[in-house]
């Protein structure tokens, strides 16, 4: 950890877990199964659709459970789809840390870092790439932001379904513009 603690940007959070446990997509690269591709734009679009593909399952096992759920939610239910959600976000960010890191070498730091990115994200990086959100799905996204820490200090009781439920049911269409922003990035058009 602290020779990695040496390399990676102060803030970049770095997660060790169990390879077993791991993605699929994830076991094949740490094995070498499938190779890193050696051009770093080819790489950095290896790494976000693995990650993309990890939050297609987060938002199907979502639509697959919601309309299963009674419409008077309950604490579980309610702290079910928050974990959802917050994985969702959780997914669009180590997506955004990645092209801060990879392509525009530079990830923000200081207590407003989250904010910091997304907006960073929003903004084009002449000679670099394009903007990665437009102006509406930057501002859709900043509402998942500002879900996550609600979610994560807030007891499960005190979760209220009606200002959950419009950010749990679009993540769908949230994923389809991410991932459609990110094709045209990725492709180098800036």
């Amino acid at each position: 950890m602290q020779a990695l603690e040496k390399i990676v940007p102060a803030n970049l959070r770095i997660d060790l877990f169990e390879l077993e446990k791991a993605p699929p997509e994830l076991i094949a690269l740490a094995k070498r199964e499938t190779p890193l591709p050696e051009e770093p734009r080819e790489a950095l679009r290896l790494l976000i659709e693995t990650e993309l593909k990890q939050m297609e399952q987060v938002v199907q096992s979502l639509y697959e459970h919601l309309p299963r759920l009674p419409e008077q939610f309950n604490e579980w239910d309610k702290r079910v789809v928050g974990s959802i959600m917050h994985d969702f976000y959780n997914g669009v960010e180590r997506i955004f840390e990645r092209i801060a890191v990879q392509v525009d070498g530079h990830l923000p730091a200081g207590e407003r870092w989250h904010q910091d990115l997304l907006e960073q994200m929003a903004q084009p990086r002449p000679g670099v790439r394009g903007a990665v959100v437009d102006e509406q799905l930057a501002a859709r996204l900043l509402e998942h932001l500002k879900f996550r820490p609600r979610f994560r200090h807030t007891y499960g009781p005190e979760l209220e379904w009606e200002k959950m439920r419009p950010l749990a049911e679009e993540l769908g269409d949230l994923l389809v513009q991410l991932k459609a922003r990110l094709e045209v990035v990725l492709q180098g058009s800036h």
